[in-house]
């Protein structure tokens, strides 16, 4: 099978509508608390700008709560039935999609509800089937490239007919391909420190390994680089010898920080308050992007400290719009020129560090560009 194959046997209509209608149950119940939070607001009447009032939903009528708790209450029991229900083997390309941009904007929620619609971090190949890297390396004894998505994404990205090239150059090399799928909604650092301990747990001594990440997948990767090396003392990272970071925001991304000051203007008031809760509902995930956080101990207002491995060679690739007067300012649409270079993340000038800026291309389309399969395969040639 190539890697163009969609994946086999389609998913199970009974569980994905049952997971659907669980979700919905859940979106309800949280509505439903901020209705009730609002009727406690204006109940109440303090002064407008008042902001020792904090909402309340146990100090709304009993009817708020009786609805909230009876949702949450009929969504668990659904959660029960999908047990009953088996999973299938493999899913269909669209369902992938699919759960992937879940998992990115409410992958969080997911997680805390034990939803089965989460992802849970595994590895997987072209066909999408779960392997093991150890049981790769007798057909791959050059190493293995381990390809992270972004947010909102998941290993379905890795398949345009640029990067098809690419990973054909590659299992001409004896290097053999891995996807990462995992939940995006997750912060970086939960991302990171969950990717460390599968590589250390799947990666043999003298197993060469190659990292490639887009976006937060980029940032993933030196996450999990940090908890290996600075944190957790995994020995894994030792097999590293590249890692590319395709339009990752190292210095944190725009759109994010503006929803989250947008975000912030709500709490001014006891009365608006409680739609902060709304622009919450964006998952954890996209909110660490904020300043990019990469481990939990740093400090979530600010950009994170220095942290680089010198041993590795690193690509750090960026991409502009052919807008001219957008370029400073939104870089490719979502990331800004001067994130995506990381110049506060990577030494200016160092053997290992090697940057290049792609023109004329947006955040996704930056994967279909043929310009990107050449630069890899030239950089992993050194």
């Amino acid at each position: 099978m190539t890697e163009q194959a969609e994946v086999a046997n389609p998913y199970r209509p009974a569980r994905f509508a049952l997971g659907f209608l669980s979700l919905l149950l859940r979106g309800t119940s949280e509505l439903t608390r901020i209705a009730a939070e609002i009727h406690h607001a204006f109940s109440d009447k303090p002064s407008i700008f008042d902001q020792k009032h904090q909402p309340n939903l146990e100090q709304a009528p009993k009817t708020y709560q009786l609805v909230h708790l009876g949702l949450i209450h009929i969504s668990n029991k659904i959660h029960k039935l999908l047990q009953l229900i088996p999973y299938s083997d493999k899913q269909s390309s669209e369902l992938i999609r699919l759960q992937g941009v879940m998992n990115g904007v409410i992958g969080d929620k997911l997680r805390d509800w034990n939803h089965p619609a989460r992802i849970e971090m595994q590895l997987y190949n072209a066909d999408g089937e779960q392997i093991s890297l150890s049981a790769m390396k007798e057909s791959h004894p050059n190493g293995i490239a381990l390809f992270v998505h972004g947010l909102c994404l998941t290993e379905q990205e890795w398949k345009s007919p640029a990067l098809m090239s690419f990973k054909q150059a590659l299992r001409q090399q004896g290097v053999g391909s891995v996807y990462v799928r995992y939940n995006s909604g997750l912060t970086l650092a939960e991302n990171g420190k969950l990717l460390s301990a599968l590589l250390e747990e799947h990666i043999t001594e003298d197993q060469k390994l190659l990292m490639v990440g887009h976006s937060m997948g980029g940032l993933v990767i030196r996450s999990a680089l940090v908890h290996a090396a600075h944190i957790d003392n995994h020995q894994w990272i030792s097999s590293v010898s590249h890692a590319a970071y395709l339009a990752s925001p190292h210095h944190g991304a725009n759109l994010e920080k503006l929803g989250e000051y947008a975000n912030s203007t709500l709490g001014v008031s006891p009365y608006s308050m409680p739609l902060m809760a709304l622009g919450n509902i964006r998952s954890r995930g996209i909110r660490s992007l904020r300043n990019s956080n990469l481990i939990e101990q740093d400090n979530h207002d600010k950009l994170s400290p220095y942290y680089f491995i010198d041993h590795v060679q690193h690509l750090v690739v960026g991409t502009r719009l052919p807008n001219k007067a957008a370029e400073t300012v939104l870089g490719d649409g979502l990331v800004t020129e001067t994130s995506a270079m990381g110049y506060e993340q990577f030494p200016q000038e160092h053997d290992n560090v090697q940057r290049l800026m792609f023109s004329e291309v947006g955040h996704l389309k930056l994967l279909s560009d043929q310009r990107l399969a050449w630069a890899l395969t030239l950089w992993l040639s050194k």
